[in-house]
């Protein structure tokens, strides 16, 4: 698992890249909640080379979001290939996160 964070328009852009499973979740929710902790409230996840994702994922995806809300922050996702937003269609996801095409639609909404 590749990441990388840059800052573009006030957010905090975290592009990943690999597969975030059962392995690689927990040095990912650190690295999130590091960013959380030095005031960043706006984070936009650029899923465009995340192959994979499993339930221990999708769990670190769901604590950062909480996180965020609870800061009244934006946390929104983008780029998903296919078979990762089919796993966040079929676990419900879609319903209540920021899903969009592109990182650019992620960054002007």
């Amino acid at each position: 698992m590749n990441i990388n964070t840059e800052n573009i328009k006030d957010n905090i852009v975290v592009h990943l890249k690999g597969h975030l499973d059962a392995i690689t979740s927990p040095g990912i929710h650190k690295d999130l909640f590091e960013l959380i902790d030095k005031g960043n409230s706006r984070i936009v996840l650029d899923l465009a080379e995340l192959e994979y994702i499993s339930s221990a994922g999708l769990q670190i995806i769901l604590h950062t979001a909480k996180k965020i809300n609870s800061l009244n922050g934006r946390f929104a996702l983008a780029s998903l290939q296919e078979e990762v937003f089919n796993v966040f269609e079929l676990s419900g996801f879609t319903s209540f996160l920021n899903i969009f095409p592109t990182l650019d639609e992620a960054l002007n909404s």
